[in-house]
Protein backbone atom coordinates (compact mmCIF):
# COMPACT_ATOMS: atom_id res chain seq x y z
CA UNK A 1 0.00 0.00 0.00
CA UNK A 2 1.49 3.02 -1.45
CA UNK A 3 -1.26 5.98 0.14
CA UNK A 4 -3.78 5.70 2.51
CA UNK A 5 -6.76 8.15 3.61
CA UNK A 6 -8.91 7.90 6.27
CA UNK A 7 -11.94 9.80 6.89
CA UNK A 8 -13.77 9.54 10.17
CA UNK A 9 -18.20 8.60 10.40
CA UNK A 10 -20.20 10.93 9.89
CA UNK A 11 -22.32 12.58 12.72
CA UNK A 12 -26.50 11.86 12.62
CA UNK A 13 -27.89 13.23 9.85
CA UNK A 14 -24.84 14.31 8.12
CA UNK A 15 -23.82 13.86 4.88
CA UNK A 16 -20.79 11.65 3.46
CA UNK A 17 -18.17 14.13 2.53
CA UNK A 18 -15.94 13.26 -0.66
CA UNK A 19 -13.08 10.48 -0.22
CA UNK A 20 -10.29 11.69 -2.64
CA UNK A 21 -6.28 10.18 -2.16
CA UNK A 22 -3.79 10.35 -5.04
CA UNK A 23 -0.57 8.13 -5.46
CA UNK A 24 2.32 9.19 -3.02
CA UNK A 25 5.07 7.76 -5.11
CA UNK A 26 5.95 6.21 -8.50
CA UNK A 27 6.05 2.27 -9.10
CA UNK A 28 7.88 0.50 -11.05
CA UNK A 29 5.63 -2.11 -12.81
CA UNK A 30 8.27 -5.00 -15.14
CA UNK A 31 5.89 -6.96 -16.75
CA UNK A 32 2.33 -9.09 -16.02
CA UNK A 33 0.22 -9.38 -12.04
CA UNK A 34 -1.51 -7.40 -10.30
CA UNK A 35 -0.14 -3.97 -8.80
CA UNK A 36 -2.21 -2.78 -5.57
CA UNK A 37 -1.29 1.13 -6.05
CA UNK A 38 -3.37 2.93 -3.11
CA UNK A 39 -6.26 2.38 -0.93
CA UNK A 40 -8.79 4.57 0.65
CA UNK A 41 -10.89 3.79 3.95
CA UNK A 42 -13.89 5.79 5.26
CA UNK A 43 -17.10 4.73 7.39
CA UNK A 44 -20.65 4.81 6.49
CA UNK A 45 -23.57 5.35 9.00
CA UNK A 46 -26.41 4.45 7.03
CA UNK A 47 -26.27 2.77 3.65
CA UNK A 48 -24.49 5.21 0.97
CA UNK A 49 -24.39 4.73 -3.02
CA UNK A 50 -21.71 6.39 -4.48
CA UNK A 51 -19.86 7.29 -7.90
CA UNK A 52 -16.40 6.02 -7.82
CA UNK A 53 -14.22 8.10 -10.36
CA UNK A 54 -9.95 6.47 -10.47
CA UNK A 55 -7.37 7.05 -13.03
CA UNK A 56 -3.54 5.41 -13.75
CA UNK A 57 -1.02 7.87 -15.08
CA UNK A 58 1.74 5.72 -17.24
CA UNK A 59 4.48 6.71 -19.12
CA UNK A 60 8.06 4.73 -20.44
CA UNK A 61 11.23 6.11 -19.45
CA UNK A 62 13.22 7.36 -22.16
CA UNK A 63 15.63 4.02 -23.62
CA UNK A 64 13.18 1.84 -22.30
CA UNK A 65 10.66 -0.03 -24.24
CA UNK A 66 8.01 -1.61 -24.94
CA UNK A 67 3.87 0.01 -24.48
CA UNK A 68 2.00 -2.28 -22.03
CA UNK A 69 -1.37 -3.20 -21.87
CA UNK A 70 -3.20 -2.95 -18.36
CA UNK A 71 -6.60 -3.13 -16.44
CA UNK A 72 -7.16 -0.66 -14.09
CA UNK A 73 -9.46 -2.19 -11.31
CA UNK A 74 -11.09 -1.85 -7.92
CA UNK A 75 -11.14 -3.92 -5.08
CA UNK A 76 -14.12 -3.44 -2.57
CA UNK A 77 -13.31 -4.25 1.02
CA UNK A 78 -10.25 -6.56 0.09
CA UNK A 79 -12.46 -8.28 -2.25
CA UNK A 80 -11.43 -9.40 -5.69
CA UNK A 81 -10.39 -6.59 -7.86
CA UNK A 82 -13.32 -6.12 -10.21
CA UNK A 83 -15.31 -8.54 -8.83
CA UNK A 84 -18.83 -8.83 -8.03
CA UNK A 85 -18.50 -5.18 -5.64
CA UNK A 86 -15.93 -3.82 -8.38
CA UNK A 87 -15.11 -1.62 -10.88
CA UNK A 88 -12.55 -1.98 -13.78
CA UNK A 89 -11.75 -1.02 -17.24
CA UNK A 90 -8.97 -1.18 -19.53
CA UNK A 91 -6.10 1.09 -20.74
CA UNK A 92 -2.67 1.25 -22.54
CA UNK A 93 0.96 3.14 -22.49
CA UNK A 94 2.17 5.27 -24.83
CA UNK A 95 3.92 3.69 -27.59
CA UNK A 96 6.38 6.36 -27.20
CA UNK A 97 9.08 7.10 -24.10
CA UNK A 98 8.69 10.21 -21.95
CA UNK A 99 5.18 10.81 -22.55
CA UNK A 100 2.42 11.00 -19.42
CA UNK A 101 -1.04 8.55 -20.46
CA UNK A 102 -3.85 9.02 -18.33
CA UNK A 103 -6.85 6.49 -18.36
CA UNK A 104 -9.80 7.98 -16.47
CA UNK A 105 -12.35 5.24 -15.44
CA UNK A 106 -15.72 5.33 -13.13
CA UNK A 107 -18.63 3.32 -12.08
CA UNK A 108 -21.27 3.10 -9.20
CA UNK A 109 -21.42 1.14 -5.79
CA UNK A 110 -23.12 0.55 -2.86
CA UNK A 111 -22.19 0.46 0.49
CA UNK A 112 -23.70 -0.95 4.02
CA UNK A 113 -23.33 0.58 6.95
CA UNK A 114 -19.93 0.33 8.88
CA UNK A 115 -16.48 1.08 7.78
CA UNK A 116 -15.10 0.45 4.00
CA UNK A 117 -11.87 0.43 1.58
CA UNK A 118 -11.32 0.70 -1.98
CA UNK A 119 -7.96 -0.03 -2.95
CA UNK A 120 -7.37 0.83 -6.83
CA UNK A 121 -5.48 -2.24 -8.67
CA UNK A 122 -3.43 -2.53 -11.64
CA UNK A 123 -3.35 -5.75 -13.82
CA UNK A 124 -0.66 -5.77 -16.30
CA UNK A 125 -1.29 -8.19 -18.56
CA UNK A 126 1.64 -7.54 -21.30
CA UNK A 127 4.30 -5.09 -22.41
CA UNK A 128 7.06 -3.14 -19.90
CA UNK A 129 8.74 -1.80 -17.85
CA UNK A 130 6.81 1.39 -17.80
CA UNK A 131 6.14 3.83 -14.46
CA UNK A 132 2.70 4.59 -13.03
CA UNK A 133 3.12 8.23 -12.27
CA UNK A 134 2.65 9.94 -8.52
CA UNK A 135 0.00 12.58 -7.94
CA UNK A 136 -3.23 13.59 -9.38
CA UNK A 137 -2.69 11.38 -12.29
CA UNK A 138 -3.05 8.20 -10.69
CA UNK A 139 -6.47 9.45 -7.81
CA UNK A 140 -9.28 7.80 -6.60
CA UNK A 141 -12.54 10.23 -5.81
CA UNK A 142 -15.68 8.93 -4.01
CA UNK A 143 -18.36 11.14 -4.47
CA UNK A 144 -21.52 10.04 -2.39
CA UNK A 145 -24.97 10.66 -3.73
Amino acid sequence: MLARSVVPPPFQGQRLQPVYGVLQSRVDIVCCGNYPLMTLSFATTTPANATVFFSVGTFIRPGQCCQGAFLELVSVDDGPPGGEQGLGCGGQTSQFTGTLIGVSCFGRLAFTPGTHSVTLVLFVGAGGPFVVEQGPSTAILIQFD
